[in-house]
């Protein structure tokens, strides 16, 4: 059984108001989840990386931002 799709429609409306709709660069929540992930990561840098369902790639950015 297949879940409800959200249409591209939505996030196209959510993202025209502002860059970050869900706070993940302002948020302290946020940046604390992201600082405990790449910390546990065992290697400093990665030459390729997958963030699924990743809406800016703050996390994704993380690793290249910290070499």
């Amino acid at each position: 059984m297949m879940g409800r799709v959200t249409s591209s429609d939505y996030f196209d409306q959510l993202y025209a108001g502002t860059d970050d709709p869900w706070g993940l660069t302002s948020r302290w929540y946020e940046q604390r989840k992201y600082a405990l992930t790449l910390a546990a990561l065992p290697n400093r840098s990665y030459a390729r990386g997958f963030e699924p369902g990743c809406a800016m790639g703050v996390l994704t950015a993380g690793p290249g931002e910290a070499v």
